[in-house]
C-alpha cells in the first residue's frame, strides 16, 4: 500500500463490513410460489450474500466479517458450500481479506472438507487464534459441534495497540428465542478490551456501547427467512478509528432480495368485507412496494364485521380473496382473525343467567385437572396420537387457546352477535 493511502485510511479510518447468519440454502417451506417469484425464493439468501460482496468490493472495505452460521445445516450443501466459495474468491481477487468464524448450524465437525478457500480467507479453528493485518487484528474462535455451552468470549483479550476484533457465535445476556450456545454478558466482553464485536447467532438486529470506547453489535441475518424475521434484513459496516480515541460507528445496509411483513388490519370502522379486503390491499401494498414479499396479515380490534370472521369458511374465502387480487411479486402468508366481539365481559357477567356462566368460562382459566378431564371425556388424546402419528402438531398445547374461542364463540350466539 502506498505511503498516500496509507496517510488517506488514517485520516478516513478502517472500514469493515460485518455479516452474519448467512443461512445459504435456507429453504422457503409452504410457499406457493410459481414461476420467477419462486425462483426468488429459492436464490433470496444466495443472492443476498452476493450483494455483500457487491457492496465490500463497491465500497473497498478493509476486510469483511461473518459471524458464524454461514450455513443452514450441519451438512451444507455442495451448491451452498461453491456458492461460498465463489464469492470469497471474488473478495479475494479484489484484495479483501474475510474471517470466518463457524456457529451452531454449520459446526466445524459437518465440513466434509473438497473445497480449498482463497489464500486471504481466515477460518478460526475450534481454539482462539488472533490474526495481525497491517493495520488491525482480528481473533475468533468456532463451534467445534452445534451445542457449545460454555462462554468462548473468555478466551478473547487485547494483544497490542492496534485496533482489535473480536469474531464470535454467541448469545449475549440470554435473549429469548435463540439458543443459549456460548453464553456471555456485555461484562464478558468487556473485559477483553477489544475495540469491536462482531457477533452473531441472534437474527435480530442490535447494538451495545462497551466501557472504553468499544462496541457489540449483532447485524441481524443477512436474508429474513420466515414471518418472524420481518423488516429489512443486511449488514454493517464498520469504522473504526486507527488511534482507537473514538467508538467503532456503523451504519446498516440493506441486502436482502425478499422481506417478509407482519401486518395488522382493525376493523373498528370497517363495515363490509368489500372494504375490509380494499384496506388489506391498499396496507399490503404499502408495506412490500416493489420488493419481492411474503405477508401475514392479522385482523384486529372490534366492529361490525366481526361475527363474519368467526366462520373458517368465510375466513378462507376473504384471504382467497386478498390473494388473488396482489401483485406478482407478492405472496400471502395467511390471514388471521384476532378481532374481539362487540360485546362487554363484565356487563355480560353481571347480567346473569346461561350468557353469564359461559362469559365466566371465559375470565377464569382451567386448572390443569379440568383440562385432563376434558380431554379425557371427550376423546381428544386419540386425536392428539392420530395427529402425532401424521407429523403434525397435537392440540393439547392449545387447549386453554382453543376452549377459550369455543366459550368466546357460545357466547357471540347467546348474544345473537353472529352471522348466519
Amino acid at each position: 500500500m502506498s505511503a498516500l493511502s496509507d496517510r488517506v485510511r488514517a485520516v478516513a479510518g478502517l472500514t469493515l463490513l460485518h455479516a452474519a447468519d448467512l443461512h445459504l440454502g435456507s429453504p422457503f417451506k409452504g410457499l406457493a410460489a410459481q414461476g420467477e417469484l419462486a425462483r426468488v425464493f429459492a436464490d433470496c439468501t444466495f443472492d443476498a450474500f452476493t450483494r455483500l460482496v457487491d457492496l465490500a468490493i463497491a465500497q473497498q472495505v478493509d476486510g469483511v466479517l461473518l459471524a458464524g452460521d454461514l450455513y443452514d445445516q450441519k451438512d451444507r450443501s455442495l451448491r451452498a458450500r461453491l456458492h461460498l466459495k465463489q464469492q470469497l474468491q471474488r473478495l479475494d481477487a479484489a484484495s479483501i481479506p474475510s474471517f470466518l468464524v463457524h456457529g451452531n448450524h454449520d459446526p466445524l465437525d459437518g465440513d466434509p472438507g473438497g473445497l480449498a478457500l482463497p489464500p486471504s480467507v481466515k477460518v478460526f479453528g475450534a481454539g482462539w487464534e488472533e490474526v495481525e493485518l497491517p493495520g488491525y487484528c482480528v481473533q475468533g474462535i468456532s463451534f467445534p459441534t452445534p451445542e457449545v455451552k460454555q462462554n468462548l468470549s473468555a478466551a478473547f483479550g487485547r494483544r497490542g495497540p492496534k485496533p482489535t476484533i473480536g469474531l464470535l457465535h454467541c448469545n449475549v445476556g440470554g435473549q429469548a428465542g435463540h439458543s443459549d450456545y456460548a453464553p456471555c454478558t456485555l461484562q464478558d466482553l468487556e473485559r477483553a478490551g477489544l475495540d469491536y464485536w462482531a457477533l452473531g447467532h441472534v437474527h435480530t438486529r442490535a447494538q451495545y456501547p462497551l466501557a472504553g470506547n468499544a462496541l457489540a453489535a449483532y447485524p441481524g441475518n443477512l436474508q429474513g427467512r420466515h414471518v418472524n424475521e420481518p423488516g429489512e434484513r443486511g449488514a454493517l459496516l464498520v469504522t473504526l478509528d486507527p488511534a482507537r480515541e473514538l467508538a467503532p460507528t456503523t451504519r446498516f445496509v440493506c441486502l436482502d432480495t425478499v422481506r417478509w411483513h407482519r401486518l395488522e388490519l382493525a376493523i373498528d370502522e370497517v363495515d363490509s368485507i368489500d372494504a375490509l379486503i380494499e384496506l388489506g390491499l391498499t396496507a399490503i401494498a404499502r408495506a412490500a412496494g416493489a420488493v419481492p414479499s411474503v405477508v401475514r396479515l392479522q385482523l384486529t380490534g372490534r366492529g361490525p364485521l366481526h361475527p363474519q370472521l368467526q366462520s373458517a369458511e368465510r375466513l378462507l374465502e376473504l384471504e382467497l380473496a386478498v390473494r388473488a387480487r396482489l401483485p406478482e411479486q407478492v405472496l400471502l402468508e395467511s390471514l388471521r382473525d384476532l378481532t374481539a366481539p362487540g360485546w362487554e365481559l363484565e356487563r355480560l357477567i353481571a347480567s346473569g343467567g346461561l350468557v353469564c356462566e359461559v362469559a365466566l368460562q371465559l375470565r377464569q382459566r382451567p386448572a390443569p385437572a379440568q383440562l385432563e378431564s376434558l380431554w379425557a371425556c371427550a376423546g381428544l388424546d386419540a386425536l392428539d396420537a392420530a395427529l402425532i402419528e401424521a407429523g403434525l402438531a397435537p392440540l393439547k398445547p392449545q387447549a386453554p387457546a382453543l376452549l377459550h374461542q369455543a366459550a368466546t364463540r357460545a357466547v357471540d350466539l347467546l348474544e345473537g352477535d353472529s352471522s348466519p
